[in-house]
This record gives C-alpha cells, sequence and structure tokens, in this order.
C-alpha cells in the first residue's frame, strides 16, 4: 500500500493525475505534484531528501522523466532497510583457487589464510 497514496512503483500512476495536479509533468517540475511535495519537505515526512537529492528529482523531470522497468522492481538493488537482489549472499558461488604461497601448507584453508596475513604485514611494513 502506498504511503500518502503516493503511488510511484508504475508509470501510469506516477503520471497520472491526483488533486488536479499531475504526480510528474514531464519536463516541467514546477507543475508536478511530486516536486512541489519534496521541494518544500513535505515529502519524505519524517527525513526530507538532501539538496543534492532534490536537485537529481528536480534535473530528472525537467530533462523529461524518462522511465525505465515498469513496474518498478523494489528488490533490483539493496536499500539501507532491506536486501535487494544485489546483496552478496544473494550472489552465485564462484569456485576460489586458493593462492600459491612461497611456504609449504598443509591445507588449501591455510592457503588463505596465509595469504591474507602476508598481505596485513605487507601493509603494516610499508
Amino acid at each position: 500500500e502506498p504511503k500518502g497514496k503516493l503511488d510511484l512503483s508504475r508509470r501510469k500512476t506516477a503520471f497520472a493525475l491526483r488533486e488536479n495536479d499531475p504526480v510528474i509533468k514531464a519536463g516541467n517540475p514546477q507543475a508536478s505534484l511530486l516536486w512541489k511535495l519534496v521541494g518544500s519537505d513535505e515529502m519524505p515526512p519524517k527525513h526530507p531528501l538532501p539538496a543534492a537529492e532534490k536537485k537529481i528529482l528536480r534535473d530528472w523531470i525537467t530533462a523529461g522523466a524518462t522511465w525505465g522497468e515498469d513496474p518498478i522492481d523494489p528488490f533490483r538493488f539493496s536499500s539501507g532497510s532491506r536486501a535487494g537482489y544485489d546483496w552478496w549472499s544473494l550472489q552465485p558461488l564462484h569456485a576460489a583457487v586458493p593462492p600459491v604461497l612461497a611456504h609449504f601448507t598443509p591445507n588449501e584453508i591455510d592457503r588463505f589464510v596465509g595469504a591474507a596475513l602476508a598481505g596485513l604485514i605487507a601493509r603494516l611494513d610499508g
């Protein structure tokens, strides 16, 4: 359920009329309800966007508000509050090749540990 009854997950609803204003008016931020709410710090309500992020939004609307995937996939990218498809633990596993060390190590795990320690020592000595 969209908060504030403003659904920005689909192009159709993002460019629809709401309260007699288009939510997004491509090419015209001043006529866009979204910009009016964000520009006046009404939205997001608890943590208004920083000036740099407001500029990105305003520039996007001014440039024509090009829309990508429809509907927007909320799990495409990770955010501060939830993991997305790009989250490290959701990536496919790859076969790791143990590093080659100059000295003998009894098993492959020791080769990884030895390489990490050698790198740490090199940084400390450098």
